[in-house]
């Protein structure tokens, strides 16, 4: 049941007709003729809501039709004078009993009440129910005016929505509604403590502000409001009441006026006093407005049908309109609705159109049918022709007499322009799979002419006169023209050089469009083209390039010699896609071609000199063996020629089966056999042959025998699986990339959510006193905000975006320094075997990175040896001469320092190892590992310039072998570096803020105001540049994020420099592949910050760049 709320008192007055229907006839009001009186007792009629009034004693005194067939009777007159107990249930009879006589006492009306409806099939379903006093011209309550409107849909809609909800509750926070939390603190005071971020979005304050102390919402409340509003609190935080139930106005600091309802209930302890108090505040300024505009609607259902946006009219028998709203009025350039009462259609409509809306008129009058949707041309007063769907329905007295019709049009006209655009795209679609259709196996003769008649029906499809394709060399030259000219037009000589076109080339090799309506709109550089245009006959053209990355492969053009056009942008997009089909089949065409011709060659050579030659007479005997046979199986042609059944039994005995019967028998006609198969050769050797087997005729027809060619493809087998092996590396290697791509988005957004939490919990925290027990929630939310960015940091390692802090170092040093905690993170049960190689070279890689590689290495071989084993790991040097494929990547040639980290552990399958740098890919029970540790190293190792290689076989251990880049740096020793403290710098120097994420920007703000900064703020680059061009102070430092919409903040920061040389620069990033793509820092003298950013590193970073002494001249 929804809440009731108190609306002021109506000043029209009610009355009923003698059938039943209502009317109004307060003095507010213009006097109501009888004309206008049957046209809102049609529209009322016509209304699907339940309207009806009833009397003192709860009788029905009058009511539509709609109610009327709701509760099971054929019209109103049979309602009339029944009680709400003779048509529903008993309980829920008394339950709308209850509600007039709440309203007929209170002189209130009851707004939207949502209670259940049984209908006279005995279906219940819900209604909104709205009740009013209905009172005399004195003022007098005589009973009750309703409308019920059915919800039965969107309460269950409601509910549905109600459950999706429930499981978003702990995250959204009440995002409608403010919540705060009172709580009794020791000097027996109730300070607000917690409030939700809705509650600075509906007071306008800070929520800082709102803590501690009620002055700032004190003094946000309307004075005529605030000494009610305090009462009600202090009586409700003194016990003296049970709740605080309130409504009051606020004025905000921006100026604006808002209603809210505020509600709370307390908690007491166990000696029953209140100790803490849970609140919240409805911004109810919606709900204000409408209850006010409701009081003042003066005619409800004019104001209904005036603002609907369909066109509504009610017409006479003779096509006279007698009623028509805003919507008619509007279309037909009317000023009101009253400027068409008594005009025909033909009066406001053009003459074939008028005809044919009054044959329908006179349809629907003639059959008494209603005509639904009827979809026909309407002209605006604009001179612009829409489409409507018009629905007419017969308009009967209260006798049944048709005495018009009732109708309503919808403008539909975006609908069938989107209907149309659909069947445009089908159709281009269907055109496409026939273009694709014609070059899926492109014929080797008339392939030029399959172009041809593929132009020709783009052509046909888009009704232009000429459509041109141009092929280009990797020189930028026609390779080849393709032009096609409508049935009976002669187009003259095309020349497609740059010389004749320069302005459209450089266009087209920029990889932008060259389009035109008419030769008038070429620039006056193109004063060249356009002369060549004429001469050629062109007047529009539209010319989109085809690209393949940055290379230019060719354009195709459409143009028109006959008349003018335009070419829209979907136009251009389909032009693309068609032609990279035709460059696409073009370039296979010629690829094919030039295969072919390879092949004819390699063939001719390979019979005269490789192939093995047999023929065999029908008896099975040996006739002829070519001297190849030996070198192919290792027998002379004298051992196979006195054995036939050698043939057969050096053929590998999987493949025999598919080898013999063919022999024993005789050939039919086309009987070719062709098969691959392998041999065992004298010494044991498996080898691979291309066997092809056909019959031998003689010139009288017939049959002499078999004439069998083998040919020895071993060599090419072995390719084909080299190759298949090499290409499931490329698509590993290319689906890591992808996931790499995947994982950096990831994290970029989800290092903004973590800024906007860490930072605030790191503000929450310190704002509260030690023995505090809110500190504690403070650092929970820490504690987990810390263990996302790590989770965080994982992927990013992964996507090869994170931030390195590379210097020179001796792996050595760095196993020497771990080793006594990778003795104990590996237990007892697992030997460790360092191999350290003297002399090693140095690497530039990130200490700490490299050390987690090598514990994630180490713990993985640990969960590989449940029972102990054996765990080496050895350092070397090594030199490639040639460069590698390594996990589908080519490593260069050069010196590298190898890692080598080998477990004597389960090992590994295939299917295992094809996704064993993926994110989130674990053999691990559920609950054991994120599926993270290897794909880490794979991160950190590719961003680190080096490969890594995996050897493993189930049973049989497994070895991972990494490879960095030698250095010729030498090793430097390194410094500590500095702790961190919880002391945060302070300073007054003006700091301008740019960042498009609201919720980060507003927690840098707010930290940098707390340590004393004056800050200037943006949420864009563009508005950024107009602050500093304006600000007439000092600017000493920008703060900016790295990606922003439209400029980003390294071109932001180059700009702010040539405006203010002096302002110093920090980058904020939400991963630091941000700062990687850039390639450079701003400045030599800039820093940059990794979000999610700790509001202590902020200020300390902050001041250190601050406080740099200026190096640069």
């Amino acid at each position: 049941m929804s809440r009731q709320e108190e609306m002021p008192r109506h000043q029209s007055q009610g009355n009923t007709s003698e059938t039943g229907y209502l009317t109004e006839t307060s003095h507010a009001l213009p006097v109501v003729t009888n004309e206008e009186h049957d046209l809102l007792r049609t529209l009322i009629d016509h209304l699907p809501d339940l309207i009806y009034i009833k009397d003192r004693d709860g009788r029905f005194v009058a009511c539509n039709l709609a109610n009327a067939q709701f509760k099971g009777f054929a019209s109103p007159k049979e309602l009339v004078g029944k009680s709400t107990f003779d048509t529903d249930p008993p309980e829920l009879a008394e339950r709308y009993r209850a509600d007039d006589l709440m309203v007929m006492r209170s002189g209130q009306a009851l707004l939207n009440r949502e209670e259940p409806v049984v209908d006279a099939s005995g279906t219940a379903r819900w209604f909104s129910t709205t009740k009013v006093p209905w009172r005399d011209a004195a003022g007098n309550v005589m009973g009750v005016i309703g409308i019920s409107r059915d919800i039965t849909e969107w309460k269950r809609v409601e509910a549905a929505l109600r459950e999706s909800e429930e499981h978003f509750r702990l995250l959204v926070e009440n995002l409608a509604d403010a919540a705060w939390i009172r709580a009794r603190q020791p000097d027996g005071s109730l300070p607000v403590t917690y409030v939700n971020p809705a509650y600075e979005r509906i007071f306008g304050i800070s929520a800082y502000e709102a803590y501690w102390s009620d002055d700032t919402w004190s003094g946000l409340i309307h004075p005529e409001d605030r000494p009610r509003v305090l009462e009600a609190l202090h009586t409700f935080l003194e016990g003296r009441s049970p709740r605080y139930d309130v409504e009051y106005r606020i004025r905000r600091r921006d100026g604006s006026e808002r209603w809210v309802w505020a509600r709370a209930v307390p908690l007491h302890d166990a000696q029953g006093r209140l100790v803490r108090a849970v609140g919240i505040t409805r911004d109810i300024t919606d709900r204000k407005q409408a209850v006010e505009a409701l009081a003042t609607e003066r005619n409800l259902l004019r104001a209904l049908i005036d603002h609907m946006p369909d066109a509504i009219f009610i017409k006479d028998p003779e096509g006279r309109y007698i009623l028509n709203n805003v919507a008619s009025a509007r279309l037909h350039g009317l000023a009101s609705p009253d400027e068409a009462i008594g005009k025909s259609t033909f009066d406001l409509n053009p003459p074939e159109l008028a005809e044919r809306y009054r044959a329908d008129d006179l349809w629907v009058m003639q059959s008494g049918q209603p005509l639904f949707d009827r979809e026909e041309p309407v002209v605006y007063a604009d001179g612009s022709v829409h489409w409507h769907a018009t629905t007419k329905v017969p308009w009967r007295d209260a006798q049944g007499n048709i005495i018009g019709i009732v109708g309503i049009g919808r403008d539909i006209t975006l609908w069938k322009e989107t209907l149309a655009a659909r069947e445009e795209q089908l159709r281009f679609e269907h055109l496409l799979a026939d273009i694709f259709a014609r070059f899926v196996a492109p014929p080797p003769h008339n392939f030029e002419q399959r172009v041809c008649q593929a132009l020709g029906l783009i052509g046909d499809h888009l009704q232009v006169d000429c459509i041109t394709l141009i092929e280009l060399s990797p020189e930028l030259n026609a390779r080849a023209v393709y032009r096609w000219t409508a049935p009976g037009l002669s187009a003259p000589p095309f020349d497609p050089s740059s010389e004749h076109y320069p302005y459209a080339f450089a266009r087209l090799r920029r990889g932008e469009v060259v389009r035109f309506s008419s030769l008038d709109e070429l620039p006056d550089e193109a004063a060249t083209d356009r002369e060549s245009f004429r001469r050629v006959g062109d007047r529009s053209l539209l010319a989109v390039p085809i690209r393949s990355g940055d290379k230019l492969l060719g354009s195709i053009s459409l143009s028109c010699l006959r008349s003018e056009r335009s070419w829209p942008d979907e136009l251009v997009q389909r032009m693309t896609l068609l032609g990279q089909v035709f460059l696409t089949a073009l370039a296979r065409w010629r690829a094919d071609r030039a295969l072919r011709e390879s092949e004819q060659h390699f063939r001719l050579m390979a019979d005269l000199t490789y192939d093995w030659e047999l023929w065999i007479a029908p008896d099975g005997s040996i006739v002829y063996t070519s001297p190849s046979c030996q070198r192919i199986t290792g027998y002379t042609p004298a051992e196979i020629v006195q054995d036939p059944d050698l043939v057969k039994r050096i053929i590998h005995p999987e493949d025999r089966e598919r080898f013999a019967p063919h022999l024993e028998r005789a050939p039919v006609p086309g009987d070719v056999q062709s098969i691959e198969l392998r041999i065992i050769r004298r010494d044991g050797e498996v080898r691979w042959l291309g066997h092809i087997c056909q019959p031998i005729y003689a010139e009288d027809g017939s049959w002499l025998g078999w004439r069998i060619s083998n040919r020895d493809i071993t060599d090419r087998k072995r390719a084909q699986a080299a190759q298949e092996e090499l290409q499931a590396q490329l698509l590993q290697a290319q689906k890591m990339e992808a996931i790499g791509r995947l994982t950096a988005g990831i994290a970029h957004d989800f290092n903004n959510l973590l800024t906007v939490m860490n930072g605030f919990a790191e503000l929450l925290k310190t704002s509260l006193p030690e023995d505090q027990p809110a500190r504690t929630y403070a650092d929970r939310i820490l504690s987990a905000g810390r263990r996302a960015s790590d989770l965080v940091g994982k992927l990013t390692a992964f996507s090869r975006r994170q931030a390195l802090q590379l210097r020179v170092l001796d792996l050595n040093d760095i196993l020497a320094s771990n080793e006594a905690m990778l003795r104990q993170a590996l237990g007892e049960d697992i030997t460790l075997e360092i191999l350290a190689a003297p002399d090693l070279w140095p690497v530039k890689a990130d200490a700490s990175q490299m050390e987690q590689v090598i514990f994630n290495l180490a713990v993985n071989a640990r969960d590989a040896m449940p029972n102990g084993g054996w765990l080496t790991i050895e350092t070397s040097n090594v030199t490639f001469p040639e460069a590698r494929l390594v996990r589908g990547e080519i490593m260069p040639a050069g010196d590298y320092v190898r890692l080598l980290v080998r477990d004597t552990g389960c090992g590994m399958s295939r299917e295992v190892m094809s996704h064993l740098f993926e994110p989130f890919y674990t053999t691990k029970p559920l609950g054991q590992g994120t599926g993270l540790g290897l794909a880490t190293v794979y991160g950190i190792v590719r961003q680190s310039e080096g490969y890594i290689e995996v050897e493993s076989a189930p049973g049989h251990g497994t070895t991972f072998l990494i490879y960095l880049p030698r250095t010729q740096e030498a090793v430097r020793a390194t410094t500590a570096r500095p702790g961190t403290g919880l002391l945060t710098p302070r300073g007054t120097e003006t700091i301008l803020v740019v960042e498009d994420e609201p919720a980060v920007r507003q927690l840098v703000i707010h930290a940098l105001r707390h340590q004393g900064y004056r800050v200037l703020e943006a949420d864009n680059a563009r508005e950024a540049l107009e602050l500093v061009e304006r600000h007439v102070g000092e600017i000493h430092l920008l703060l900016t994020d790295v990606v922003m919409p439209g400029m980003n903040g390294r071109e932001l920061a180059h700009r702010v420099l040539a405006m203010r040389p002096n302002v110093k620069v920090i980058m904020m990033s939400g991963y630091a592949g941000d700062i990687i793509a850039g390639g450079d820092r701003v400045t030599p003298w800039g820093a940059w910050l990794q979000k999610p950013i700790s509001v202590f590193e902020l200020a300390r970073t902050v001041r250190q760049v601050l406080d740099e002494t200026e190096a640069h001249t």
